[in-house]
């Protein structure tokens, strides 16, 4: 091929490039090197779950504190206020009281607070150190290096931006390439070659 700018015959040869880190641990990685690091995932409650207690491996358990509720001992029934027990005699009309005893249809009673605990599981939510990221459950931190490259004995290295466009090779496209030059056979197809002013000529 003619390359115009240099007014030579080209002959190219490429090669694919050998692309390296020179880090140890390093592995190329599109146009860098990269080395992982793996930390353990951190379990944690949300915030939202007030007094959760994290079970390892398990489970959150949020701990809920609600009022009891008001019984009666059998034949009694609730005043319409809920604070007393009562129980009417059927025969004398008279109606005998009795403290309500509260209970706690989920959850137990705290014997010094009179209040129900009512336990609530919740899944345990992970998060990683500081500067690592959640990767296929893992926590992973990334070192970056630069990526090397080497071509065979007697190629270059070059980008395509670097390059005669008349080699077809992308202005970001990266190749090892060796170029033969040989000078240009000039010919007529009418007349005879004369150079003039150092330039050919076909004379008629």
């Amino acid at each position: 091929m003619y390359d115009q700018a240099a007014h030579k015959c080209l002959k190219p040869f490429r090669h694919e490039p050998h692309y390296y880190c020179f880090e140890q641990g390093y592995v190329v990685e599109g146009d860098r090197c990269v080395q992982d690091h793996y930390a353990d995932l951190i379990e944690y409650c949300r915030a939202e779950y007030q007094d959760a207690t994290l079970i390892p491996g398990e489970k959150c358990l949020e701990k809920v504190t609600v009022p009891p509720e008001n019984s009666c001992p059998p034949g009694y029934r609730l005043t319409q206020d809920g604070s007393r027990c009562f129980s009417k005699c059927e025969y004398s009309g008279k109606i005998v009281y009795c403290p309500v005893k509260p209970y706690c249809p989920d959850g137990t009673m705290d014997e010094d607070t009179q209040q129900c605990h009512i336990y609530k599981s919740h899944p345990v939510d992970f998060t990683c150190p500081i500067g690592f990221k959640i990767c296929d459950a893992k926590c992973v931190l990334k070192y970056y290096a630069e990526r090397l490259h080497s071509c065979p004995d007697g190629f270059e290295f070059k980008r395509g931006a670097e390059l005669p466009p008349v080699l077809g090779v992308g202005p970001a496209e990266e190749t090892c390439i060796r170029c033969d030059h040989a000078p240009v056979q000039y010919h007529c197809n009418r007349g005879d070659l004369q150079w003039i002013n150092s330039k050919p000529v076909c004379c008629l």
